[in-house]
């Protein structure tokens, strides 16, 4: 079926997403109003350190008022690319870094309301930087998992943030690989 567009206005706008509001027509005539929100999308990247542990955010989720584990991601500022928000996010978020960097997929976690890239990539070899500070907005602590370790905070619901997820189940054997685990 193909739906027509016959305007788009912009109901919010933020430094980070925009609201929009779009009138559509359907092939029978019928028009109806849809409604959501943009933006450049976002990078995550999930790091594996030298010895083989995983790294994950512990930060704080206004809209749920609880702490929530996660992989360091962040919304991509114009002019930058997704690969450099990711690097830019291991940086500000854990005091990590990677040379070995590789973008394993890009997906949609919210599709039906929000058109968001996720931009997921990897880092293997990743290193804390000398003399340097987490951001403290939000974040609580940064965490350093075996596969295993993960895997069981995944099944009793500690990490139940739903990007994270979606990205684990995209990473997992490859991760699984990189960690020897069997």
């Amino acid at each position: 079926m193909k739906i027509t567009k016959i305007k788009t206005k912009i109901i919010h706008k933020n430094p980070w997403w925009q609201y929009k509001h779009d009138t559509c027509v359907v092939p029978n005539g019928t028009s109806f109003d849809y409604y959501y929100g943009e933006s450049n999308g976002n990078a995550m990247m999930i790091p594996i350190t030298k010895d083989k542990k995983i790294i994950m955010i512990d930060q704080y989720r206004y809209l749920k008022n609880k702490n929530s584990l996660e992989f360091p991601c962040g919304w991509v500022n114009n002019g930058e690319t997704p690969r450099r928000t990711a690097a830019r996010e291991l940086a500000e978020e854990t005091c990590y870094c990677s040379k070995k960097v590789k973008h394993i997929k890009t997906f949609e976690a919210a599709n039906g309301c929000f058109r968001n890239a996720c931009h997921l990539f990897l880092a293997t070899d990743s290193q804390k930087k000398e003399n340097c500070q987490p951001e403290t907005h939000g974040i609580i602590k940064v965490h350093k998992y075996t596969f295993d370790q993960l895997e069981k905070k995944i099944s009793n619901g500690k990490i139940w943030n739903g990007q994270s997820l979606a990205a684990w189940s995209i990473v997992r054997n490859k991760v699984k690989n990189i960690t020897n685990t069997q």
